[in-house]
Protein backbone atom coordinates (compact mmCIF):
# COMPACT_ATOMS: atom_id res chain seq x y z
CA UNK A 1 0.00 0.00 0.00
CA UNK A 2 1.39 3.37 -0.92
CA UNK A 3 0.25 6.69 -0.88
CA UNK A 4 -0.38 8.80 -4.32
CA UNK A 5 -2.06 12.42 -4.58
CA UNK A 6 -5.18 12.04 -5.93
CA UNK A 7 -5.11 11.61 -9.85
CA UNK A 8 -7.51 10.86 -12.49
CA UNK A 9 -6.22 7.55 -13.41
CA UNK A 10 -7.87 5.79 -10.70
CA UNK A 11 -11.10 7.34 -11.76
CA UNK A 12 -12.97 3.75 -11.84
CA UNK A 13 -11.72 2.22 -8.47
CA UNK A 14 -12.75 5.77 -6.71
CA UNK A 15 -16.26 5.43 -8.37
CA UNK A 16 -16.63 1.96 -7.01
CA UNK A 17 -15.60 2.93 -3.54
CA UNK A 18 -18.26 5.83 -3.41
CA UNK A 19 -20.60 3.25 -4.23
CA UNK A 20 -19.77 1.43 -1.08
CA UNK A 21 -19.48 4.27 1.01
CA UNK A 22 -23.36 5.01 0.16
CA UNK A 23 -24.08 1.72 0.71
CA UNK A 24 -22.78 1.75 4.31
CA UNK A 25 -24.53 4.92 5.78
CA UNK A 26 -22.71 7.78 6.59
CA UNK A 27 -19.42 8.56 6.34
CA UNK A 28 -17.59 12.22 7.99
CA UNK A 29 -14.75 11.42 5.82
CA UNK A 30 -15.72 10.64 2.15
CA UNK A 31 -17.66 11.25 -0.44
CA UNK A 32 -20.95 9.47 -1.64
CA UNK A 33 -22.99 8.87 -4.47
CA UNK A 34 -25.22 12.04 -3.73
CA UNK A 35 -21.80 13.92 -3.83
CA UNK A 36 -20.13 12.72 -6.63
CA UNK A 37 -22.30 10.33 -9.65
CA UNK A 38 -20.07 10.87 -12.59
CA UNK A 39 -16.64 12.02 -14.25
CA UNK A 40 -17.24 15.76 -14.06
CA UNK A 41 -17.91 15.49 -10.34
CA UNK A 42 -14.66 13.29 -9.61
CA UNK A 43 -12.75 15.55 -11.89
CA UNK A 44 -14.77 18.86 -9.70
CA UNK A 45 -13.69 16.52 -6.41
CA UNK A 46 -9.62 16.39 -7.67
CA UNK A 47 -9.57 19.94 -8.02
CA UNK A 48 -11.65 21.09 -4.82
CA UNK A 49 -9.04 19.04 -3.02
CA UNK A 50 -5.85 20.87 -5.14
CA UNK A 51 -7.29 24.24 -4.30
CA UNK A 52 -7.74 23.30 -0.64
CA UNK A 53 -3.94 22.11 -0.49
CA UNK A 54 -3.50 25.13 -2.05
CA UNK A 55 -5.51 27.40 0.33
CA UNK A 56 -7.75 28.46 -2.40
CA UNK A 57 -11.65 29.11 -2.39
CA UNK A 58 -11.76 28.05 1.14
CA UNK A 59 -15.07 27.08 3.02
CA UNK A 60 -15.67 29.69 6.17
CA UNK A 61 -14.34 27.67 9.03
CA UNK A 62 -11.90 25.33 6.60
CA UNK A 63 -8.44 25.29 6.91
CA UNK A 64 -6.09 24.49 3.75
CA UNK A 65 -5.62 20.52 3.91
CA UNK A 66 -3.48 17.35 1.70
CA UNK A 67 -5.47 14.24 0.58
CA UNK A 68 -3.54 11.52 -0.44
CA UNK A 69 -4.99 8.25 -2.05
CA UNK A 70 -4.44 5.05 -0.21
CA UNK A 71 -3.91 2.48 -3.06
CA UNK A 72 -3.40 -0.97 -3.48
CA UNK A 73 -2.45 -3.14 -6.80
CA UNK A 74 -3.10 0.46 -8.48
CA UNK A 75 -6.34 0.52 -6.97
CA UNK A 76 -8.21 3.43 -4.79
CA UNK A 77 -8.48 1.95 -1.04
CA UNK A 78 -9.41 5.13 0.92
CA UNK A 79 -8.03 8.71 1.78
CA UNK A 80 -6.28 10.29 4.43
CA UNK A 81 -6.36 14.31 4.96
CA UNK A 82 -3.79 16.17 6.55
CA UNK A 83 -5.16 19.75 7.94
CA UNK A 84 -2.32 22.10 8.36
CA UNK A 85 -3.41 23.90 11.19
CA UNK A 86 -5.71 23.80 14.02
CA UNK A 87 -8.61 25.80 14.75
CA UNK A 88 -11.07 25.71 17.79
CA UNK A 89 -13.65 23.36 16.39
CA UNK A 90 -10.89 21.06 14.78
CA UNK A 91 -8.95 21.07 18.53
CA UNK A 92 -12.16 19.50 19.52
CA UNK A 93 -13.07 17.42 17.04
CA UNK A 94 -10.83 16.70 13.90
CA UNK A 95 -7.57 17.78 14.67
CA UNK A 96 -4.92 17.41 12.26
CA UNK A 97 -5.47 13.86 10.59
CA UNK A 98 -8.34 12.21 9.47
CA UNK A 99 -9.07 9.02 7.20
CA UNK A 100 -11.73 6.75 5.87
CA UNK A 101 -11.20 2.85 4.40
CA UNK A 102 -13.67 1.78 1.48
CA UNK A 103 -15.51 -0.80 3.50
CA UNK A 104 -14.56 -3.67 1.13
CA UNK A 105 -10.78 -3.24 2.00
CA UNK A 106 -11.16 -2.80 5.83
CA UNK A 107 -9.35 -4.90 8.85
CA UNK A 108 -6.25 -4.80 5.95
CA UNK A 109 -3.89 -2.44 7.98
CA UNK A 110 -4.53 0.23 5.48
CA UNK A 111 -5.40 2.75 7.44
CA UNK A 112 -2.58 2.27 10.40
CA UNK A 113 0.18 2.16 7.16
CA UNK A 114 -1.26 5.09 5.83
CA UNK A 115 -1.56 7.30 8.72
CA UNK A 116 2.63 6.09 9.48
CA UNK A 117 2.98 6.90 5.65
CA UNK A 118 1.14 10.63 6.69
CA UNK A 119 3.06 11.39 9.32
CA UNK A 120 6.19 12.82 7.02
CA UNK A 121 3.85 14.83 5.33
CA UNK A 122 2.71 16.76 8.09
CA UNK A 123 6.24 17.13 9.17
CA UNK A 124 7.07 19.00 5.68
CA UNK A 125 4.39 20.76 6.65
CA UNK A 126 6.00 22.32 9.64
CA UNK A 127 3.55 20.28 12.44
CA UNK A 128 5.80 19.21 15.54
CA UNK A 129 3.04 16.97 16.59
CA UNK A 130 -0.33 15.96 15.44
CA UNK A 131 -3.24 15.79 17.13
CA UNK A 132 -6.28 12.85 15.81
CA UNK A 133 -9.73 12.80 17.32
CA UNK A 134 -12.14 9.35 17.66
CA UNK A 135 -15.39 9.02 19.13
CA UNK A 136 -14.72 6.58 21.77
CA UNK A 137 -16.86 3.80 20.42
CA UNK A 138 -14.64 3.08 17.59
CA UNK A 139 -11.94 1.31 18.93
CA UNK A 140 -10.50 0.24 15.43
CA UNK A 141 -9.41 3.55 14.82
CA UNK A 142 -8.12 4.52 18.10
CA UNK A 143 -5.91 1.25 18.08
CA UNK A 144 -4.94 3.17 14.57
CA UNK A 145 -3.78 5.87 16.22
CA UNK A 146 -1.98 4.20 19.43
CA UNK A 147 0.07 1.67 16.81
CA UNK A 148 1.24 4.79 15.59
CA UNK A 149 2.67 6.73 18.72
CA UNK A 150 -0.74 7.98 19.89
CA UNK A 151 -0.89 9.29 23.18
CA UNK A 152 -4.28 9.93 24.84
CA UNK A 153 -4.32 13.32 25.67
CA UNK A 154 -8.38 13.44 26.99
CA UNK A 155 -11.87 12.29 26.29
CA UNK A 156 -14.43 15.09 25.84
CA UNK A 157 -18.11 15.26 25.60
CA UNK A 158 -19.10 17.55 22.27
CA UNK A 159 -21.86 18.82 21.83
CA UNK A 160 -24.40 17.29 19.69
CA UNK A 161 -22.86 13.94 19.79
CA UNK A 162 -23.63 11.21 22.10
CA UNK A 163 -20.66 9.79 21.99
CA UNK A 164 -17.10 10.40 23.67
CA UNK A 165 -14.48 12.46 21.90
CA UNK A 166 -10.96 11.04 22.41
CA UNK A 167 -8.10 13.22 21.52
CA UNK A 168 -4.76 11.82 20.70
CA UNK A 169 -1.42 13.38 19.97
CA UNK A 170 1.51 11.76 18.17
CA UNK A 171 4.46 13.85 18.74
CA UNK A 172 7.81 13.22 16.60
CA UNK A 173 11.00 14.94 15.73
CA UNK A 174 11.78 17.27 12.89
Amino acid sequence: MLLDYPDKKYFESFMEAVAEFSNSGPTEHHPTSEEISNRADFLNYIQNMEDRRLGRNLKPGYVPDTYLWMIADSKYCGQISIRHRLIPALEQFGGHIGYAVRPSERRKGYATKALELALPYARELGLRKVLITCYKSNIASAKIIIANGGVLQDEIQNEGHHDLTQRYWITYRI
